[in-house]
């Protein structure tokens, strides 16, 4: 091992260091000869979760040296981890306005270099995008419940040109107002991802397709999933679901960009599916930043 280039280690530890963080501080207790070779990679991937994490990580990189905190791929979650998370506690109800700062605020130390950025959000947060440039990202998700009624104004003035893929998730409703806020924010998206949302309504469809014209012209592709099947003894339910679901069968007839995603169940997911969303983000990293990339012809 001493003769071995440390160039390849570098590229070996870079490949290594695309999990939660794990990893590169695993590798960095090996010794020191590692731990100065890893240093360039060992935050390039990172989970937050919780309160407590995401107060250490700001801490955390306030104090490590700007060249060595290059967040390529950032998971946040206000959900404590699932072994802290005691009896379904995830937060305290008074400090859900200040977790929310304290996740723009680890936003800010990231967003010069994050690329692939996952954010669960437990409670009602104010607006759709984060209030803050994020010059690098390509792949953005956006999970969880968006309070509208106390929204700021709808200049949107912030933006992540380089955002290429937009997943929003796992909210209540659907607003009119976000595809102004999308083709601000996002001024070169190419796919767009509308996933296991609990307020589609009679009208969706219908509004879905008018806001399409204007998003912007790069958009090569929108998935969406429909909401899930009801289930259950009420015929009304039953009943407007697949009103709804015809709905969206003629916008996907009529508009080829459009992609229905089967009826995947909702309920088997953990609370505010932060669980199922991490893993989702992992495999995106894995697919941009692993080997798997370099193999793909795609």
């Amino acid at each position: 091992m001493a003769t071995f280039p440390p160039e390849i280690w570098a590229a070996v530890f870079a490949q290594a260091c695309l999990d939660q963080g794990h990893t590169g501080r695993a590798i960095s207790l090996v010794s020191k000869a590692f731990e100065n070779i890893c240093q360039p990679f060992k935050l390039q991937s990172l989970a937050v979760r919780g309160m407590p994490q995401v107060t250490g990580c700001i801490e955390m990189l306030q104090r490590t040296p700007v060249q060595f905190r290059a967040i390529k791929y950032l998971f946040i979650s206000s959900f404590l981890p699932p072994e802290d998370n005691v009896e379904g506690a995830l937060w305290d109800a008074d400090t859900e306005e200040e977790l929310y700062e304290f996740i723009l605020a680890l936003l800010s130390v990231a967003r010069p270099t994050v690329q692939v950025l996952h954010i669960v959000f437990g409670m009602e947060h104010p607006c759709l995008f984060p209030p803050i440039d994020l010059p690098c990202v390509t792949d953005l998700t956006l999970q969880g419940p968006i309070c509208f009624q106390d929204s700021p104004d709808r200049n949107v003035p912030n933006t992540a040109p380089f955002l290429r893929r937009l997943s929003i998730t796992d909210t209540y409703d659907f607003q009119p107002e976000w595809w102004g806020d999308i083709s601000k924010y996002a001024p070169n998206l190419t796919h767009l991802h509308l996933a296991r949302w609990s307020g589609f309504y009679l009208d969706t469809a219908e509004d879905i397709q008018q806001g399409l014209v204007l998003l912007p012209a790069s958009l090569v592709q929108v998935i969406i999933h429909p909401g899930a099947n009801p289930g259950g003894m009420c015929g009304t339910g039953l009943y407007v679901y697949t009103l709804i679901k015809s709905a969206f069968d003629r916008l996907a007839a009529q508009d080829k960009r459009i992609i229905l995603e089967s009826p995947a169940p909702r309920f088997n997911r953990s609370a505010g599916g932060h669980v199922e969303g991490e893993k989702e983000w992992l495999q995106t990293v894995n697919r941009m930043g692993g080997i798997g990339h370099l193999l793909d012809p795609k």
